[in-house]
Parts: structure tokens; sequence; C-alpha cells
């Protein structure tokens, strides 16, 4: 759906202004949460025909990207709370 695809660049935008390394994290479970929400949206699209598979693989391709970049976002701030 729309609100979770916007909740996912929210959550990341919301994170940057976070200043404490776990306020950073914690704000980062969301966008990646948004982001599956919005796979599922799509997968549903698909099913019911909104979308062609083609369209489908694409976005969730590009989602799937999205959710490892916020995965690795997460682990590289974690990284730098221990160093």
């Amino acid at each position: 759906s729309r609100s979770s695809s916007n909740g996912v660049t929210g959550g990341i935008a919301e994170s940057y202004g976070r200043y404490y390394f776990k306020d950073k994290v914690r704000a980062m479970y969301v966008p990646r949460g948004e982001c599956n929400e919005t796979q599922s949206h799509l997968s549903i699209a698909y099913g019911r025909g909104y979308i062609s598979k083609e369209e489908f693989e694409k976005l969730d391709k590009e989602y799937e990207g999205l959710a490892k970049g916020i995965n690795s976002y997460i682990r590289s701030l974690r990284k730098k709370k221990l160093d």
C-alpha cells in the first residue's frame, strides 16, 4: 500500500535524525517492517491480477534489495557502537 511504501522512506529519514545509536537502530526496525509489508501488498496485488508477473517480480526484487540495504545499515550502526 502507499502507506507502507511511504513509511519506508519516512522511517529511514527519521532514523538519520536520531542522535543515539540505539535510537537509530530502533527507528530502522520500522522501515524494515514497512518494506516487508509492502512486499506482502505486492504479492496480494499480483495474486488478484492488479499487476503483471513482470511488474511484481521487478518491484519485489527492488524491495528485497532495499530490505538488505536496511539490514546492512542496521549492522553498520551496531558496529559503530562497538568501535
